[in-house]
């Protein structure tokens, strides 16, 4: 049987929840819980769209110890914070290709013409 000098380990049921972890102290624990976990058992989500980390998105969703960005397009990245490459085989002869959020634009080279450059005047 216990004594009062026996220390329980309150940890040893492992109270904490969604990898929260358990520090033993004397007449109870304490949780510290992951950055997207809050309470006392680390048992409630936090909502990461309160913050708005969705840069160019049309919306933000929370879910379980996360959040998910619609981008709009054009944008890619967790966050929406990348703009997406329009220009990968866009221009021809030579052209320079000018990356813009979902359009691109074609510097041609003299003696060329149209939106890809594709025309010889």
């Amino acid at each position: 049987r216990p004594h009062c000098h026996d220390k329980l380990d309150e940890c040893a049921s492992a109270p904490c929840q969604n990898g929260g972890t358990c520090v033993d102290l004397v007449d109870g624990y304490r949780c510290v819980c992951p950055p997207n976990w809050h309470g006392t058992a680390c048992q409630y989500d936090v909502d990461e769209c309160v913050t708005e980390p969705c840069i160019n998105a049309y919306s933000c969703q929370n879910t379980v110890g996360d959040y998910f960005c619609k981008c709009q397009k054009g944008w890619s990245g967790k966050d929406c914070d990348v703009n997406i490459n329009d220009c990968v085989g866009q221009c021809q002869h030579g052209a320079t290709c000018i990356d813009l959020v979902n359009d691109y634009h074609c510097a041609c080279q003299p003696g060329f013409t149209g939106r890809d450059c594709h025309t010889d005047i």
